[in-house]
């Protein structure tokens, strides 16, 4: 609050998970120094932030999703017939901590902490749906890009596919979170051949892949300074651009050190 007073900020814009409990329970606070928080209803990011409520909502709304479950030796899921199946932290990000469970003898390990659930494998290609939800919660574009090459849970190669079935679920999916504002991003599985779609999380914030929507027509950022700082009403965006690919790559820089005193 101190930094933004001090520098004039009017628009603050989450990107890390762990700070959107705390940014969405400050909303008001900051509001009322006229400095705006792009960010959903603390019922919204406790829903979305923990991968237990995100399926409890999913399947309360009848959306397509693998089978999640308690992750102990007691849950009649926890069986040989569901194996292999994913065990993630229940309030992780980025792919951090998930397991790829193939025997039930690694259950008690991961079952003591009390932190995983388990997830029925998702089958078919998975795909980001990057969407912008106005201040009133309208959405104002959706963008699905299929994820070909993936690091600590961010694409590094993907590409825009403008796939109707992806676009109709993520429309009927963020009309129901009520309270939901700004970027959201939904990371689905699809099988193009059956039309298969499974939904294994919903992120209330930018993701790591934006750029690429950006880059496809999806300026969310500039939208926010509209709509936040400028006061404008956003009508809603369909014309992106349908099958950019984004290519990411680690860069080097080479330099010559300094010489040493006693070098010739």
């Amino acid at each position: 609050m101190e930094y933004c007073l001090a520098n004039e900020i009017g628009l603050i814009i989450p990107t890390r998970h762990s700070d959107l409990a705390l940014l969405a329970s400050s909303r008001s606070q900051f509001e009322e120094n006229s400095i705006f928080i792009a960010i959903s209803s603390e019922t919204i990011i406790s829903t979305c932030t923990n991968k237990s409520k995100t399926y409890d909502f999913l399947k309360i709304h009848d959306f397509p999703t693998p089978l999640s479950f308690t992750l102990n030796s007691d849950s009649a899921e926890v069986s040989e017939g569901n194996l292999p199946f994913i065990a993630k932290p229940i309030c992780g990000s980025g792919s951090s901590g998930i397991h790829v469970v193939e025997c039930l003898d690694q259950i008690p390990a991961l079952a003591s902490s009390g932190e995983y659930m388990g997830q029925r494998l998702a089958a078919g290609d998975e795909y980001t749906i990057n969407c912008y939800l106005s201040r009133n919660g309208t959405c104002i574009c959706s963008i699905p890009h299929k994820r070909i090459a993936v690091q600590n849970g961010e694409s590094v190669q993907a590409t825009t596919a403008k796939i109707p079935e992806l676009l109709d679920l993520s429309n009927s999916i963020v009309s129901k979170l009520q309270g939901a504002i700004g970027p959201i991003n939904i990371q689905v599985f699809y099988q193009r051949e059956t039309g298969k779609l499974e939904v294994i999380e919903i992120n209330p914030r930018i993701g790591g892949g934006y750029p690429l929507a950006d880059k496809a027509g999806g300026h969310f950022i500039e939208w926010l300074a509209q709509e936040y700082l400028d006061e404008k009403d956003l009508k809603p965006f369909s014309n992106w651009t349908d099958g950019l690919r984004m290519m990411r790559y680690r860069e080097a820089f080479f330099d010559f050190p300094s010489p040493r005193a006693d070098s010739p």
